[in-house]
Protein backbone atom coordinates (compact mmCIF):
# COMPACT_ATOMS: atom_id res chain seq x y z
CA UNK A 1 0.00 0.00 0.00
CA UNK A 2 1.25 3.43 -0.56
CA UNK A 3 1.00 6.50 1.40
CA UNK A 4 -0.05 8.94 -1.70
CA UNK A 5 -4.11 8.49 -2.63
CA UNK A 6 -4.92 8.21 -6.18
CA UNK A 7 -7.84 10.75 -7.31
CA UNK A 8 -10.30 7.98 -7.91
CA UNK A 9 -10.03 5.17 -4.97
CA UNK A 10 -8.26 5.40 -1.87
CA UNK A 11 -4.92 3.71 -1.66
CA UNK A 12 -6.36 0.46 0.39
CA UNK A 13 -8.43 -0.45 -3.43
CA UNK A 14 -4.55 -1.62 -4.92
CA UNK A 15 -4.83 -4.45 -2.42
CA UNK A 16 -5.00 -7.81 -4.58
CA UNK A 17 -7.11 -9.15 -1.88
CA UNK A 18 -10.04 -6.65 -1.36
CA UNK A 19 -12.35 -6.74 -4.12
CA UNK A 20 -15.85 -6.06 -5.10
CA UNK A 21 -17.19 -8.18 -7.96
CA UNK A 22 -20.92 -7.46 -8.64
CA UNK A 23 -23.44 -8.47 -11.54
CA UNK A 24 -21.22 -10.97 -12.49
CA UNK A 25 -23.06 -13.08 -15.27
CA UNK A 26 -20.63 -15.77 -16.24
CA UNK A 27 -21.51 -19.32 -18.70
CA UNK A 28 -19.68 -22.83 -18.56
CA UNK A 29 -15.73 -22.44 -18.98
CA UNK A 30 -15.81 -18.95 -17.85
CA UNK A 31 -18.12 -19.61 -14.86
CA UNK A 32 -15.86 -22.89 -13.73
CA UNK A 33 -12.59 -20.91 -13.78
CA UNK A 34 -14.32 -18.05 -11.74
CA UNK A 35 -15.14 -21.17 -9.13
CA UNK A 36 -11.48 -22.07 -9.40
CA UNK A 37 -9.84 -19.14 -8.79
CA UNK A 38 -11.93 -18.86 -5.83
CA UNK A 39 -10.74 -22.33 -4.74
CA UNK A 40 -13.44 -24.61 -5.57
CA UNK A 41 -14.02 -27.18 -8.32
CA UNK A 42 -16.87 -27.63 -9.93
CA UNK A 43 -19.00 -30.36 -12.10
CA UNK A 44 -21.68 -28.79 -13.78
CA UNK A 45 -24.78 -31.12 -14.74
CA UNK A 46 -25.17 -29.28 -17.99
CA UNK A 47 -24.85 -26.15 -18.96
CA UNK A 48 -23.57 -24.00 -16.48
CA UNK A 49 -24.65 -20.73 -15.44
CA UNK A 50 -23.54 -18.23 -12.75
CA UNK A 51 -24.39 -15.23 -11.40
CA UNK A 52 -22.82 -13.34 -8.80
CA UNK A 53 -21.60 -10.75 -6.20
CA UNK A 54 -19.09 -10.34 -3.82
CA UNK A 55 -16.89 -9.04 -1.85
CA UNK A 56 -13.62 -9.70 -0.40
CA UNK A 57 -11.38 -8.38 1.97
CA UNK A 58 -7.73 -11.15 2.91
CA UNK A 59 -9.79 -13.65 4.49
CA UNK A 60 -13.38 -12.15 4.40
CA UNK A 61 -15.64 -13.23 1.92
CA UNK A 62 -19.28 -11.87 1.91
CA UNK A 63 -21.19 -13.45 -1.76
CA UNK A 64 -24.55 -13.89 -2.95
CA UNK A 65 -24.73 -16.46 -5.63
CA UNK A 66 -27.09 -18.82 -8.11
CA UNK A 67 -26.48 -21.12 -10.31
CA UNK A 68 -27.67 -24.21 -12.49
CA UNK A 69 -27.29 -27.85 -11.54
CA UNK A 70 -23.64 -28.69 -10.29
CA UNK A 71 -21.50 -30.53 -8.04
CA UNK A 72 -18.74 -28.21 -6.67
CA UNK A 73 -16.64 -28.44 -3.58
CA UNK A 74 -13.52 -26.93 -1.71
CA UNK A 75 -10.37 -29.12 -1.05
CA UNK A 76 -7.99 -26.92 1.17
CA UNK A 77 -4.73 -26.82 -0.68
CA UNK A 78 -2.60 -25.81 2.26
CA UNK A 79 -2.67 -21.89 0.90
CA UNK A 80 -6.29 -21.10 1.78
CA UNK A 81 -5.63 -21.97 5.66
CA UNK A 82 -8.46 -22.89 8.37
CA UNK A 83 -11.88 -20.29 7.79
CA UNK A 84 -15.18 -20.36 9.87
CA UNK A 85 -17.78 -20.73 6.69
CA UNK A 86 -21.25 -20.57 7.09
CA UNK A 87 -24.11 -21.09 3.91
CA UNK A 88 -27.40 -19.66 3.87
CA UNK A 89 -29.41 -21.12 1.41
CA UNK A 90 -32.25 -19.14 -0.18
CA UNK A 91 -34.00 -21.37 -2.97
CA UNK A 92 -33.86 -24.63 -3.74
CA UNK A 93 -32.28 -27.49 -2.06
CA UNK A 94 -28.30 -28.83 -1.79
CA UNK A 95 -26.84 -31.71 -0.44
CA UNK A 96 -23.32 -31.34 1.82
CA UNK A 97 -21.19 -33.90 2.13
CA UNK A 98 -17.96 -33.57 4.31
CA UNK A 99 -16.34 -37.47 4.77
CA UNK A 100 -19.33 -40.05 5.70
CA UNK A 101 -21.52 -37.24 7.06
CA UNK A 102 -24.04 -36.17 4.54
CA UNK A 103 -27.25 -33.23 4.99
CA UNK A 104 -29.46 -31.85 2.91
CA UNK A 105 -30.36 -27.69 3.14
CA UNK A 106 -33.05 -26.50 2.09
CA UNK A 107 -34.27 -23.20 1.57
CA UNK A 108 -34.08 -21.03 4.96
CA UNK A 109 -31.79 -23.86 6.20
CA UNK A 110 -28.46 -22.87 7.63
CA UNK A 111 -24.99 -24.73 7.35
CA UNK A 112 -21.54 -24.60 9.71
CA UNK A 113 -18.87 -25.85 7.09
CA UNK A 114 -15.54 -27.80 7.95
CA UNK A 115 -12.91 -25.59 9.07
CA UNK A 116 -10.28 -27.94 8.13
CA UNK A 117 -11.10 -30.84 5.49
CA UNK A 118 -12.98 -30.93 2.31
CA UNK A 119 -16.35 -30.36 1.63
CA UNK A 120 -18.89 -30.93 -1.35
CA UNK A 121 -22.35 -29.30 -2.62
CA UNK A 122 -24.66 -30.88 -4.70
CA UNK A 123 -27.58 -29.67 -5.95
CA UNK A 124 -29.56 -31.37 -8.35
CA UNK A 125 -31.39 -28.25 -9.26
CA UNK A 126 -30.63 -24.41 -9.62
CA UNK A 127 -30.10 -22.83 -5.88
CA UNK A 128 -29.19 -19.55 -4.61
CA UNK A 129 -27.32 -18.69 -1.43
CA UNK A 130 -25.14 -16.29 0.96
CA UNK A 131 -21.83 -17.40 1.64
CA UNK A 132 -19.73 -15.86 4.58
CA UNK A 133 -16.23 -16.85 5.35
CA UNK A 134 -13.90 -15.16 7.77
CA UNK A 135 -10.82 -16.20 9.60
CA UNK A 136 -10.64 -19.30 11.62
CA UNK A 137 -11.46 -18.77 15.40
CA UNK A 138 -14.76 -17.62 15.00
CA UNK A 139 -16.54 -20.03 16.67
CA UNK A 140 -15.46 -22.62 19.57
CA UNK A 141 -12.39 -25.05 18.56
CA UNK A 142 -14.94 -28.18 18.69
CA UNK A 143 -17.88 -26.32 16.97
CA UNK A 144 -17.80 -27.45 12.96
CA UNK A 145 -14.12 -28.38 12.96
CA UNK A 146 -14.29 -31.74 10.62
CA UNK A 147 -18.10 -31.98 10.37
CA UNK A 148 -20.79 -29.70 9.26
CA UNK A 149 -23.42 -28.26 11.60
CA UNK A 150 -26.97 -27.72 10.00
CA UNK A 151 -29.50 -25.85 11.04
CA UNK A 152 -33.12 -27.29 9.02
CA UNK A 153 -35.27 -24.94 7.12
CA UNK A 154 -36.89 -22.57 9.44
CA UNK A 155 -37.43 -18.71 9.33
CA UNK A 156 -35.73 -17.36 12.84
CA UNK A 157 -35.49 -13.28 12.92
CA UNK A 158 -31.40 -14.05 13.68
CA UNK A 159 -30.60 -15.38 9.93
CA UNK A 160 -33.20 -13.04 8.90
CA UNK A 161 -30.79 -10.53 10.30
CA UNK A 162 -28.05 -12.22 8.71
CA UNK A 163 -29.62 -12.27 5.10
CA UNK A 164 -31.02 -8.59 5.27
CA UNK A 165 -26.99 -7.25 6.43
CA UNK A 166 -25.79 -9.37 2.98
CA UNK A 167 -28.31 -8.46 0.56
CA UNK A 168 -27.92 -4.77 1.76
CA UNK A 169 -24.23 -4.66 1.54
CA UNK A 170 -23.88 -6.62 -1.76
CA UNK A 171 -26.54 -4.52 -3.76
CA UNK A 172 -24.49 -1.43 -2.37
CA UNK A 173 -21.41 0.40 -3.98
CA UNK A 174 -19.31 -0.15 -0.63
CA UNK A 175 -15.86 -1.89 -1.50
CA UNK A 176 -13.30 -3.28 1.11
CA UNK A 177 -10.81 -0.06 0.43
CA UNK A 178 -13.39 2.22 1.71
CA UNK A 179 -13.42 4.02 4.83
CA UNK A 180 -15.98 2.51 7.31
CA UNK A 181 -14.92 -0.94 5.92
CA UNK A 182 -13.30 -2.65 8.67
CA UNK A 183 -16.50 -1.66 10.75
CA UNK A 184 -18.65 -3.07 8.60
CA UNK A 185 -16.74 -6.65 8.34
CA UNK A 186 -16.51 -6.93 11.96
CA UNK A 187 -20.30 -6.58 12.53
CA UNK A 188 -20.81 -9.20 10.53
CA UNK A 189 -18.65 -11.55 12.12
CA UNK A 190 -19.72 -10.52 15.63
CA UNK A 191 -23.22 -11.54 13.51
CA UNK A 192 -21.58 -15.05 12.72
CA UNK A 193 -20.74 -15.67 16.38
CA UNK A 194 -24.03 -15.86 17.05
CA UNK A 195 -24.77 -18.63 14.40
CA UNK A 196 -23.46 -21.96 17.13
CA UNK A 197 -25.98 -21.11 19.29
CA UNK A 198 -28.82 -20.61 16.83
CA UNK A 199 -27.83 -24.24 15.73
CA UNK A 200 -28.35 -25.38 19.24
CA UNK A 201 -24.37 -26.87 19.02
CA UNK A 202 -22.56 -24.25 21.25
CA UNK A 203 -22.74 -20.98 23.68
CA UNK A 204 -22.00 -17.89 21.71
CA UNK A 205 -18.55 -16.37 22.21
CA UNK A 206 -17.87 -12.95 20.97
CA UNK A 207 -15.35 -11.31 18.52
CA UNK A 208 -12.80 -10.41 21.14
CA UNK A 209 -12.90 -14.29 22.43
CA UNK A 210 -12.59 -15.48 18.90
CA UNK A 211 -9.85 -12.70 18.14
CA UNK A 212 -7.93 -13.33 21.35
CA UNK A 213 -8.09 -17.63 20.40
CA UNK A 214 -6.75 -17.07 16.76
CA UNK A 215 -3.73 -14.81 18.51
CA UNK A 216 -2.67 -16.87 20.57
CA UNK A 217 -2.90 -20.15 17.87
CA UNK A 218 -0.93 -17.55 15.67
CA UNK A 219 1.90 -16.39 18.33
CA UNK A 220 2.17 -20.09 19.28
CA UNK A 221 2.80 -21.12 15.02
CA UNK A 222 5.11 -18.02 14.30
CA UNK A 223 7.22 -16.95 17.40
CA UNK A 224 10.31 -18.22 16.11
CA UNK A 225 9.90 -15.45 13.66
CA UNK A 226 11.84 -12.53 14.78
CA UNK A 227 9.78 -10.45 12.19
CA UNK A 228 6.75 -11.03 14.37
CA UNK A 229 5.69 -7.82 16.30
CA UNK A 230 2.40 -6.54 17.12
CA UNK A 231 1.76 -4.92 14.39
CA UNK A 232 2.09 -7.77 12.15
CA UNK A 233 0.63 -9.60 14.00
CA UNK A 234 -2.55 -6.99 13.35
CA UNK A 235 -2.27 -6.98 10.23
CA UNK A 236 -2.40 -10.68 9.82
CA UNK A 237 -5.83 -11.18 11.73
CA UNK A 238 -6.85 -7.85 9.87
CA UNK A 239 -7.37 -5.96 13.38
CA UNK A 240 -5.95 -2.64 14.68
CA UNK A 241 -3.48 -2.56 17.33
CA UNK A 242 -5.74 -0.91 19.40
CA UNK A 243 -8.42 -3.87 18.84
CA UNK A 244 -5.64 -6.55 19.89
CA UNK A 245 -5.06 -5.08 22.56
CA UNK A 246 -8.69 -4.99 24.02
CA UNK A 247 -9.31 -8.37 22.95
CA UNK A 248 -6.27 -9.89 25.11
CA UNK A 249 -7.02 -6.80 28.38
CA UNK A 250 -9.83 -9.30 29.72
CA UNK A 251 -7.01 -11.87 30.46
CA UNK A 252 -5.11 -9.84 32.25
CA UNK A 253 -2.34 -10.17 29.31
CA UNK A 254 -0.91 -7.91 26.11
CA UNK A 255 -0.18 -9.41 22.43
CA UNK A 256 3.66 -8.19 23.32
CA UNK A 257 3.73 -10.35 26.30
CA UNK A 258 2.34 -13.35 24.86
CA UNK A 259 4.74 -13.08 22.28
CA UNK A 260 7.76 -12.41 24.14
CA UNK A 261 6.32 -15.28 26.54
CA UNK A 262 5.77 -17.82 23.71
CA UNK A 263 9.75 -17.09 22.55
CA UNK A 264 10.96 -17.73 26.04
CA UNK A 265 9.35 -21.32 26.11
CA UNK A 266 10.83 -22.10 22.82
CA UNK A 267 14.55 -20.52 24.04
CA UNK A 268 14.20 -23.20 27.48
CA UNK A 269 12.94 -25.93 25.84
CA UNK A 270 15.72 -25.68 22.97
CA UNK A 271 18.71 -24.53 25.79
CA UNK A 272 17.24 -28.16 27.61
CA UNK A 273 17.42 -30.17 24.49
CA UNK A 274 20.22 -29.17 23.45
CA UNK A 275 22.06 -28.86 26.98
CA UNK A 276 25.04 -31.49 25.99
CA UNK A 277 24.78 -31.11 22.30
CA UNK A 278 27.54 -29.13 21.58
CA UNK A 279 26.94 -28.91 17.90
CA UNK A 280 23.97 -26.50 18.72
CA UNK A 281 25.59 -23.02 20.18
CA UNK A 282 23.35 -20.48 21.96
CA UNK A 283 23.89 -18.25 18.85
CA UNK A 284 22.05 -21.05 16.84
CA UNK A 285 19.34 -21.54 19.77
CA UNK A 286 17.89 -17.85 19.99
CA UNK A 287 17.89 -17.82 15.75
CA UNK A 288 16.12 -20.49 16.31
CA UNK A 289 13.56 -18.95 19.32
CA UNK A 290 12.84 -16.16 17.34
CA UNK A 291 15.65 -13.63 18.52
CA UNK A 292 17.79 -11.64 16.65
CA UNK A 293 21.00 -11.90 18.89
CA UNK A 294 21.82 -13.96 22.03
CA UNK A 295 22.02 -10.92 24.26
CA UNK A 296 18.34 -10.38 23.52
CA UNK A 297 17.46 -13.86 24.56
CA UNK A 298 19.59 -14.04 27.30
CA UNK A 299 17.94 -10.94 28.68
CA UNK A 300 14.48 -12.09 27.88
CA UNK A 301 14.98 -15.32 30.16
CA UNK A 302 16.70 -13.47 32.84
CA UNK A 303 13.74 -11.16 33.24
CA UNK A 304 11.04 -13.92 32.29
Amino acid sequence: MTDQPTPAFPAARDRHDQLAERGLALRDGDAIAWLGRRGFWCEPRGPLHLFADRLLDGPFELLRVWHTPARLGRTPDGRSGSRSETLLQIDGAVVLTSGSQSSTLGPGGVALLPSDGSWVLDGAVASARIEMRTRYGLWPSDVADRRIETLEAGSTAFREVLVATAISALSSSIHPGDQGFVSFRQAVESLMTGLPELLGVAEATTPEEALHRRALELIRKEAADPDLTVTTLAARLLVSRRHLYRAFAPHGATPLAEIHAARASLARERLDLHARDRGVGRHEIARRSGYRTVRAMNEALRTG
